[in-house]
């Protein structure tokens, strides 16, 4: 009985997925390796790790691309996923040898490392019209910048998704007179609001 009272306590949640971490491995297997880190995941309840690119060697062409998922094909102990990062030199060229080996391309268009950052809006566009595919773009922005993306999403995409920020009204604002600039439909694009749990 005291069993069935406790169990009653318990919310049951099915295993959870972790669409941004950045594994240690590769050139920093020092820090850690797929081995260690995805069994720390799985340890505390994800069944699901989506890699960023922005780790050593970044995922920028097929050959970083394929290095990183045989290393992980051997040592992961939970289920994965690798993004391909959006890169400055324009790797555009390179999406349908990889497309089906990733879960989504990642742009950095504020601080980051490498030749991952993209300051010009001209270069974040060809990303965002040479994507032709049902997986999302990640985009990593702050500031004005984000006024640059959400016209891009005005323009390309068909879902975007915010942090729940005192800012996310002004976005959508922002967002909404992109798209009456664009002749889009706000209304067609699925909004949707990234929560933690705390």
């Amino acid at each position: 009985r005291r069993g069935c009272e406790l169990m009653a306590r318990y919310v049951t949640l099915p295993a959870l997925i972790d669409p941004h971490v950045h594994l240690r491995g590769m050139a920093w297997s020092h820090k850690g390796d797929f081995t260690t880190e995805t069994a720390a995941a799985a340890a505390g309840g994800y069944w699901l790790v989506c890699d960023m690119p922005n780790t050593a060697p970044a995922t920028l062409d097929r050959v970083a691309l394929q290095t990183k998922l045989d290393a992980m094909s051997q040592q992961a102990v939970c289920d994965w996923g690798v993004y391909y990062g959006a890169s400055a030199s324009d790797n555009t060229g390179t999406f349908p040898q990889i497309i089906a080996d990733v879960c989504g391309l990642k742009m950095f268009c504020n601080e980051t490392t490498g030749n991952l950052l993209i300051e010009d809006p001209a270069v974040r566009e060809a990303h965002f019209a040479a994507w032709h595919y049902d997986k999302p773009i990640v985009v990593h922005a702050e500031g004005e910048t984000v006024s640059d993306i959400l016209r891009l999403v005005a323009k390309y995409a068909q879902a975007c998704n915010l942090f729940p920020t005192p800012e996310l009204e002004r976005k959508l604002d922002v967002l909404r007179g992109h798209c009456e600039r664009e002749g889009t439909s706000y209304d067609d694009i699925q909004k949707t609001v990234m929560a933690s749990l705390d």
